[in-house]
Parts: C-alpha cells; structure tokens; sequence
C-alpha cells in the first residue's frame, strides 16, 4: 500500500485587484472541493503590492491540482499579475478553525460598520425634522395656485381680445389710409380749379 506524502505550501497571489473581492472566500470554497483540510488565506502586501495568501496542508497531487485550478480560476472582479508558491514550514490550522476566523473578522468589519449606518441614519433623521413644515409650505402653495387654470383661461380670452381689437383697429387704419387718399385726390382737383 502506497502512502500519500503530506505537503504543505504557501501560494501567494499578486495582483491590483485581489483585496475586497471576495478571493479568500473563492479560495476556501475551492479548497472544500478539493478535499483540503488543512487551510489558511489573509490578505497581504508582497512587494508593495496587494496579495493574498494562501497556506495549505494536504496531499502533495491535490495540492498540484488545487494550484492549477487557482492560476486558471479567479473571482469575477479580481486582477492578478502573478501567482506563486513556495515550501511552508509551520503550523496550518484546519478548514473549521479558519471558517470561525473569518467569521470573527467579519464580525468585527460588520458591527462597525452597523454602528455608522445607526449613526448616519440618526443624522438623517436630524435633517427630516423639518419635513412636516415643508409638507405644510407645500399645500399652501398648492392652495394659492389653485386659481391658475383660470388665470390661463383669461389669459387666453384676453389673447384673443386683443387679436379682435388689433384685427378692427386694421381695418379702422386701412379705411382712414383710403379716406385720406380720396381727400387728397379732391383736395388736388380744387387746387387745380382754383389755380388754374
């Protein structure tokens, strides 16, 4: 019987996108597929660059195939540069053990995070107190422009007076234009007659 050699490694994944997207989830839920017991991810900084590492217990072919999934498959957002692994010397705690970390740590971003989305919403609150008064101011202005539909009617009678009123003031123009043409026509004849 043929004994498989335990190995154990440390990967490490560079890249400008590998914190905040999910990537030590990805790895743990992979790792679950592979028959990996013994696992650790924490995000790092590798030579100035974001990372994330990885550090596994297991059999030296799952760790093969493991590390070849990983350089083929990466989260949805995640952008990776590189991808390396080294011999790890060391303690690596189990798959359970590193699921209960990441739980505390996710409890720890979490309460903050609740204890300022309590604080913003009382701010907002603070804002709002004044809702009420503009809900009022509102309806007031509503009631004092309730009178524009008629307002719009008169404009428009008053609109078509005035185009009545042009239209006969025209007319008036143009029939005093011809009055004075003909006076001037006879004004010219008795000139004519009387100068003549």
């Amino acid at each position: 019987m043929l004994l498989n050699l335990m190995e154990k490694v440390k990967i490490v994944i560079i890249g400008e996108m590998v914190h905040e997207v999910g990537y030590r989830v990805f790895l743990l839920n992979n790792s679950l597929n592979f028959g990996i017991d013994r696992f650790n991810a924490y995000n790092a900084i590798e030579d100035g660059k974001p990372a994330v590492s990885v550090i596994l217990e297991a059999e030296e072919e799952i760790i093969t195939d493991f590390y070849e999934f990983i350089n083929k498959n990466f989260p949805e957002n995640a952008r990776v540069s590189e991808i390396k692994k080294e011999g790890f010397k060391g303690r690596v705690m189990s798959v359970e053990q590193f699921m209960h970390l990441a739980m505390v740590e996710q409890l720890d971003k979490g309460i903050p995070a609740i204890l300022s989305i309590k604080d913003n919403t009382t701010k907002i609150l603070d804002h709002t107190s004044h809702i009420p008064a503009i809900k009022e101011n509102t309806e007031k202005i509503l009631e004092h422009t309730s009178y524009i539909p008629a307002i719009k009617e008169d404009t428009s009678e008053i609109k078509n007076n005035t185009k009545e009123i042009v239209d006969k003031l025209q007319n008036k123009y143009e029939e005093l234009s011809r009055e004075i043409v003909q006076m001037k026509i006879t004004l010219s004849k008795i000139e004519a007659k009387v100068f003549s």
